[in-house]
């Protein structure tokens, strides 16, 4: 027996149309009609399958490539490189870059666009004062480099090279008598206290070597630097003074001598807690 989806009621198998209501039962035998979608099928298209899954491959790729950049981006940022920082000057004249106070030190790569050299436009000590006294501006610059100075730079008073400029032939000095009607007696620690009074005016004093060193700085000029402690009454005076012999120095470490000096800078640095003050000067003479 079947049942008739029109109407419900019984019918024998072999009915071809249902007797109350007289549904065909030959549309069933046809199959679907035209329009009708058909029955889908329980499994998927394996190429379908195939594509998708070759897609999510290639996204999680790109997913993982991406993050991949990002992270080696972040850590190639982050690494530390050496940079430098601070101010040369170069000579309008002969092109030459006569001071540097350039610092080095490691900073973050991303951070590296942050710090540059300025170049300043100047005038070099051997254009404007000389050959001679340009080789002894380099040799400042040279000792400053090597720390000679405390750790800190100096520069050459204009004052002192004006008088290294028209007394060259002091530099240094053949005999004491040269030198000696020029220089005046002066308590040392005047000329710490009031060195803007005494740059470049040559001073008399009797000092105790108590560094000697002999340089020689890189276009092959020769000098000795010392550290001069100056007597006042036979005492040991609380000033230091710091001292550049063109050549080699007669004296050695221990020696007391008469000195002739021309003050040419005034050095402030620290030690520990305390800013202290050194002279610097160029031995004119000494014996």
């Amino acid at each position: 027996m079947k049942e008739c989806p029109e109407c419900s009621a019984s019918n024998q198998d072999t009915n071809l149309f249902c007797p109350l209501c007289g549904y065909s039962f030959l549309d069933e035998r046809r199959g679907p009609e035209k329009g009708t979608p058909p029955e889908r099928e329980s499994t998927r298209d394996p190429h379908r399958t195939t594509m998708l899954v070759a897609v999510a491959v290639i996204l999680l790729g790109i997913a993982a490539g991406v993050t991949s950049y990002i992270v080696s981006r972040q850590i190639e940022l982050s690494r530390m490189v050496t940079v430098e920082a601070g101010t040369e000057w170069k000579c309008v004249r002969c092109g030459k870059v006569y001071r540097t106070r350039i610092a080095r030190f490691e900073v973050k790569r991303a951070e590296k666009e942050q710090y540059a050299v300025e170049t300043i436009d100047g005038t070099c000590y051997t254009c404007k004062y000389g050959e001679k006294v340009g080789r002894l501006e380099y040799l400042v610059e040279t000792l400053a480099s090597k720390g000679f100075f405390h750790g800190f730079n100096s520069e050459l008073d204009p004052q002192a090279a004006a008088f290294m400029e028209a007394h060259p032939e002091l530099l240094p000095a053949s005999d004491a008598s040269q030198v000696a009607g020029m220089a005046v007696d002066e308590d040392p620690r005047k000329i710490e206290r009031d060195f803007t009074e005494f740059a470049g005016r040559p001073i008399h004093l009797r000092c105790r070597v108590a560094v000697s060193e002999t340089i020689k700085s890189t276009d092959g000029v020769e000098a000795t630097f010392m550290q001069l402690i100056p007597m006042v009454d036979g005492e040991e005076a609380d000033v230091e003074l710091l001292a550049i012999y063109p050549g080699r120095s007669p004296m050695l470490r221990g020696d007391e001598a008469e000195c002739w000096l021309l003050p040419a800078d005034l050095i402030r640095f620290t030690q520990g807690n305390e800013t202290r003050k050194a002279v610097l000067c160029l031995v004119l003479y000494m014996n």
